[in-house]
């Protein structure tokens, strides 16, 4: 998960032609979050969605497959809190009120967002709004009667992951705060196939590195590396971590965690006799690129 920057003025169309104002209106009106069958997975909305996400979801940052596609998802529930999140006999009918509002609608994979997953959850640990609010104005998710609600799951467009997400050498997510921990359950981010694609990232990167680690110690070799072709063939190792950073690239926070904790995500996976060698070549990288 990284953080998106979404404009929440630069509304769909879809989503402000009297069309979707009067299913708001009835959902509202009946209290009934169910009526939201149209207009919010409209094809301008998914087209928005998927230029912001660059494909991508916006939890797992697994880019579309023939086995799951990306949705339209609500972070608030439309329709139903599920009762795990809620004090024992109330009941939530959903943010009804907010089915069609642009500030509440992301792009996730079935996986992070199917019933045992994210589905119907919304856990808080402020106050809880129960019903619509009668100012139009405060159907906005940045909205103080939102906020105090204090959301514990994670939502890229209003916060930092990386404040509360971390990734070990093997690349099992941890949280750093409490929303980490529940987000990393809920949207279930540790998923095994997810493990594996950004353990893959981190293996690719050491046995590249080991690759020219070999080429530049190996007695046996006839033409070994010097110094200086060995930072040559590390940098282009390394820029490759600039290019990963780029939001459309999968699995960017894997590529934006190894920049940041090179020594305690590569350099495990390294012979111990030579990781001061590759530590001290991405410390020159690194101030190369930013001096």
């Amino acid at each position: 998960m990284i953080k998106i920057n979404k404009d929440f003025q630069a509304i769909p169309s879809r989503l402000i032609e009297n069309v979707t104002l009067q299913q708001t209106s009835s959902a509202i009106a009946t209290q009934n979050g169910n009526l939201y069958t149209t207009n919010y997975n409209h094809d301008t909305v998914k087209e928005a969605l998927s230029l912001l996400y660059h494909d991508k979801c916006a939890y797992c940052e697994s880019k579309i497959t023939s086995g799951a596609y990306l949705q339209v998802e609500h972070y608030r529930p439309k329709a139903k809190v599920d009762a795990k999140d809620l004090p024992n006999g109330q009941v939530h009918k959903g943010y009804y009120w907010l089915g069609n509002e642009w500030s509440n609608l992301l792009f996730a994979c079935q996986k992070c967002n199917q019933q045992g997953a994210k589905g119907n959850r919304f856990p808080i640990k402020g106050i809880r709004v129960l019903t619509h609010p009668q100012d139009s104005s405060q159907y906005f998710i940045l909205h103080q009667s939102m906020l105090d609600e204090i959301p514990l799951l994670l939502n890229p467009e209003l916060v930092d992951p990386s404040d509360h997400l971390s990734i070990d050498h093997i690349g099992v997510l941890h949280g750093k705060s409490g929303s980490g921990d529940i987000s990393i359950q809920i949207y279930r981010l540790n998923r095994v196939d997810l493990i594996i694609e950004r353990k893959k990232i981190i293996d690719n990167f050491v046995n590249r590195i080991k690759k020219q680690l070999s080429r530049y110690n190996d007695p046996l070799l006839p033409t070994r590396l010097s110094p200086g072709q060995f930072q040559d063939q590390m940098t282009i190792i390394f820029e490759d971590l600039i290019e990963g950073q780029l939001p459309q690239e999968q699995y960017s926070f894997v590529y934006i965690n190894i920049l940041n904790q090179f020594d305690s995500l590569i350099l495990p996976h390294i012979d111990p006799v030579f990781q001061q060698e590759i530590k001290t070549a991405f410390q020159t990288f690194i101030h190369t690129i930013f001096p």
